[in-house]
């Protein structure tokens, strides 16, 4: 599986436009999401995802349409 390339910047939050929590990366391997590279994979295989906010101590993976806004 090729991985996506993602912006990470820390401490940010999205407002409106949520897709909801990614629990497993959609790619026909359903690997859990236990990275941020696992999180941005997860945005880059669900065409609707333009943003994502990932929590490293809980491992939360939350997708946003690109609408999304800081």
């Amino acid at each position: 599986m090729k991985h996506g390339q993602c912006l990470f910047k820390p401490a940010s939050g999205f407002t409106r436009g949520s897709l909801g929590v990614a629990s497993a990366i959609a790619s026909g391997t359903n690997k859990p999401i236990l990275t941020r590279q696992d999180c941005c994979d997860a945005c880059m295989n669900d065409p609707k995802c333009g943003k994502l906010a990932f929590q490293p101590e809980s491992k939360e993976c939350t997708l946003f349409m690109p609408l999304a806004e800081e």
